[in-house]
């Protein structure tokens, strides 16, 4: 018996077939594990195989977004910038805090909000009702 990857009939999916299972220990030897899609051709009952790049952005790109969303979103809080920039929130955290190019204030109730540490630090009534502390 083998495992067994295949078109299920003429349906778009995949069929995935285990005749046994064991845990395996990986030794460092070997290459880490390639990543790809099957895109199944049901006309012909195959598929074609595409590799998928699993290396992230890298922080030039994450940079890059960085600076477009605070100089549109001055003194965005932290969550608004994780959600409305594409990237790793790990990553994200780690170039707002790290980068000179970025500052930060604190707002209402803690929250910390993003500016392009170029622009001046804001006055009290730039910020409306709740500003930093």
């Amino acid at each position: 018996m083998h495992d067994a990857v295949r078109a299920d009939g003429t349906r778009p999916r995949t069929k995935l077939t285990w005749a046994k299972t064991r845990w395996a220990t990986l030794t460092t030897e070997t290459t880490p594990p390639k990543q790809c899609f099957r895109d199944w051709v049901l006309e012909t009952h195959s598929y074609t195989v595409s590799d998928v790049d699993v290396v992230g952005t890298s922080d030039v790109e994450l940079e890059r977004r960085l600076d477009e969303y605070l100089t549109d979103n001055p003194f965005a809080s932290t969550n608004t910038v994780l959600t409305s920039v594409q990237g790793s929130d790990k990553r994200i955290r780690q170039l707002l805090k790290t980068s000179l190019k970025y500052d930060s204030v604190e707002g209402a109730r803690g929250a910390v909000l993003w500016f392009m540490a170029a622009e001046v630090k804001p006055d009290e009534s730039d910020l409306g009702e709740n500003p930093p502390k």
